[in-house]
């Protein structure tokens, strides 16, 4: 349990509640919290498309980083430990890359091209990473393994 973060939500309610001059009453305290963007931005085409496609992409990465950890842990045999500190370079190399593309690439070069060239890295170099290639060996080993560790899981009876 959280007990800080509950102190500090608790906290902020209290003032939010008490302190009127701050935002003017309980009906703006509650529109202002459930307003984040203004409806008018969501009227265009590109906006709900970014926002369509930043989700994607980000639940594609947390599913990716989810079977990657659950790989190293099941198959590979690795500690909790080692297996979430596995991915600590990717999560700087994707800060670093976001901050770098952002703030110094996308100015210079504009979004097309950005994406041609991001897309066509991704397509050309992945396949060549042999640990990224697909094995059908290596597929079938970590299916029997996976599946020799769920048969050793006890499963849950009913009386």
């Amino acid at each position: 349990m959280n007990v800080p973060l509950g102190v500090a939500v608790l906290a902020g309610s209290r003032f939010l509640r008490e302190d009127r001059s701050f935002v003017g009453s309980r009906r703006a305290a509650v529109r202002a919290l459930l307003m984040q963007i203004e409806p008018s931005v969501l009227r265009g085409q590109m906006f709900p498309a970014a926002l369509a496609t930043s989700l994607l992409a980000f639940a594609v990465m947390g599913g990716l980083t989810l079977a990657v950890e659950l790989h190293l842990q099941l198959v590979a045999e690795a500690d909790v430990l080692t297996a979430g500190l596995t991915l600590v370079p990717l999560s700087i190399g994707i800060g670093a890359a976001s901050w770098v593309g952002g703030s110094k690439l996308m100015p210079r070069f504009g979004p097309k091209l950005m994406c041609l060239v991001a897309s066509a890295f991704a397509f050309a170099v992945g396949p060549l990473d042999p640990r990224v290639a697909y094995h059908p060996a290596q597929a079938q080993k970590s299916k029997a393994a996976l599946s020799s560790r769920l048969e050793r899981v006890p499963r849950p009876t009913c009386n």
